[in-house]
């Protein structure tokens, strides 16, 4: 065996193969300013502070101020492309419920990644991840679309709020259902797969009938070409739903605020929002907090009372009325 003789052989060979940039994507408004902020000061707080981290914003209407105030945040390795939004008014917005039109961004992110991207992780920006989010990168996709994890209200396509036309579209009963919330994607399948067409032409098709918009397109669209992650990537706030998570959601490594209720909206809503807030601490809208007005109180004893446990029923019942209505 012959071995090197020179300064430079030698340096080539001890020298770290480079470690590929990993690339994120998430979408947000002004209402979602604070929590967008808080999101990616807990990511870049939490990851390997030797991994490049691309991170693209979309932008779907944000004041310069916030988007200063956010850049400001940035460390070394993390690297901010702020993405003006060009979501097609085909798609529309959603017909009803709290959340905007910003949750269609997902459908069209190959419009604001470099066309040479191979894998991009979407975020929500209601989040807080507490693990290192680029080692999500390492796990292997197995030939699929995505990794996601289970829905934990929704577990199966033909679950109530799922896929209201599962059968017609070939899907069996007890197909998983997927929270779009967190989603490691093959760029280059999603793009074959020619996902963003269909799930627009399906939210089209099918309007108003569609519950959560945009995650009920993909999973319609999508089917089994998905591969289930740890409950821990994305784990629900919500104690009714995270009782149906595996026992790792002792120690999660995203915390998903999904729903109606958010940590910046009301106060006293326990251990998660606190640690929000930590993080809120860690960014320029430090001390910011919920309004504690009697009616904010009120609601919160309400969300985090026992009261909530046999009533809960009527919220889901309350769901479905406001969906009926287009409210």
């Amino acid at each position: 065996m012959e071995f090197p003789t020179n300064t430079d052989e030698v340096n080539n060979l001890i020298r770290p193969v480079p470690i590929e940039p990993v690339t994120i994507i998430c979408a947000a408004d002004e209402h979602y300013a604070l929590p967008l902020a808080v999101m990616l000061e807990s990511l870049s707080s939490n990851a390997n502070p030797s991994r490049r981290i691309d991170v693209y914003i979309i932008d779907c209407g944000l004041s310069e101020s916030v988007r200063m105030r956010i850049s400001k945040q940035v460390r070394p390795n993390l690297h901010f492309h702020w993405q003006l939004s060009t979501r097609s008014r085909d798609i529309g917005d959603p017909s009803w419920g709290h959340v905007s039109g910003a949750t269609y961004e997902r459908l069209i992110i190959d419009e604001y990644l470099p066309g040479d991207t191979t894998f991009a992780l979407w975020l929500d920006c209601d989040l807080l991840v507490l693990d290192d989010i680029t080692t999500l990168f390492q796990r292997p996709l197995k030939g699929h679309t995505l990794l996601a994890v289970r829905d934990a209200f929704i577990p199966s396509v033909s679950s109530r709020f799922g896929v209201h036309n599962w059968q017609e579209l070939g899907l069996t009963k007890k197909q998983p259902y997927f929270n779009a919330g967190v989603m490691l994607i093959d760029m280059d399948r999603w793009r074959a797969s020619e996902v963003a067409s269909r799930a627009a032409q399906y939210i089209q098709r099918y309007g108003k009938k569609v519950y959560f918009n945009d995650q009920e397109a993909l999973n319609a669209v999508i089917g089994d070409d998905w591969f289930s992650l740890d409950d821990r990537w994305n784990c629900s706030a919500n104690p009714f739903h995270a009782r149906q998570q595996s026992p790792d959601r002792d120690v999660p490594a995203i915390i998903h605020f999904s729903g109606r209720i958010k940590p910046w909206d009301l106060p006293d809503l326990g251990l998660s929002q606190k640690l929000f807030f930590h993080y809120v601490d860690k960014t320029s809208w430090r001390g910011n907090r919920p309004h504690r007005s009697a009616k904010n109180l009120l609601l919160s004893w309400y969300v985090t009372s026992h009261l909530r446990t046999f009533t809960y029923w009527l919220e889901n019942q309350h769901l479905r009325l406001r969906h009926f209505l287009g409210i």
